[in-house]
């Protein structure tokens, strides 16, 4: 009978604990491999049909894709949705272009999502990934994003008066931005190496 008293006990005690540092996530998320491949970029070149450049320099990347169920915090809810994401910044014609890419994993319903912005344009929140494949000079390339007025918003609040507005961009799984146009028309696209077979 002591032994099931103690037993109670011990377990009143984890309950009480858990509900105070928490012990353990009741549920978690995690990102695959395959996911992982949206944010895995680097640094890219971009050219105009009118021959303007432009540069893209990754600033860096995080990743919370923890696995351990097991924590010791004050803060949280029990749960852990695995995200990952980078920021990088566009240089044309002496202008920055600041610019970011997100994903999740929801609690809610384990679905991949994104969010991402390019100067004033970005999707707000979290939306579901569809990605489809598109051409682009000649080239195919599968798993696209397309962001456009359809999708996303312009955030005039805080670029108000940006210099290079940005009506479109397109992030690819492989190679991150790979296409944006500005308001006034004009069209970068990102550059590629050519491998020349002898």
């Amino acid at each position: 009978m002591k032994i099931i008293i103690k037993i109670f006990v011990v377990l009143g005690l984890l309950l009480i604990l858990k509900d105070c540092l928490g012990l353990f996530y009741t549920k978690m998320t995690h990102l695959s491999n395959s996911d992982l491949e949206w944010i895995k970029t680097g640094d890219a070149l971009f050219e105009s049909s009118s021959m303007k450049s432009a540069k893209l320099t990754n600033m860096g990347s995080y990743l919370y894709n923890e696995t351990n169920p097991f924590y010791i915090s004050s803060a949280g809810d029990g749960q852990y949705e695995a995200n990952g994401g980078y920021h990088y910044v566009l240089c044309q014609d002496g202008v920055e272009i600041e610019g970011c890419f997100a994903i999740h994993r929801s609690i809610d319903d384990d679905s991949l999502e994104f969010k991402m912005r390019l100067n004033r344009l970005s999707t707000g929140d979290y939306k579901a990934f569809k990605s489809k494949s598109i051409e682009i000079n000649g080239h195919h390339f599968k798993d696209c994003l397309v962001i456009d007025s359809t999708n996303s918003e312009y955030l005039a609040q805080y670029y108000p008066e940006a210099d290079l507005k940005i009506s479109k961009f397109i992030i690819n799984k492989k190679y991150g931005l790979l296409y944006y146009e500005l308001e006034n028309g004009e069209k970068f696209y990102r550059k590629f190496k050519t491998i020349r077979i002898d």
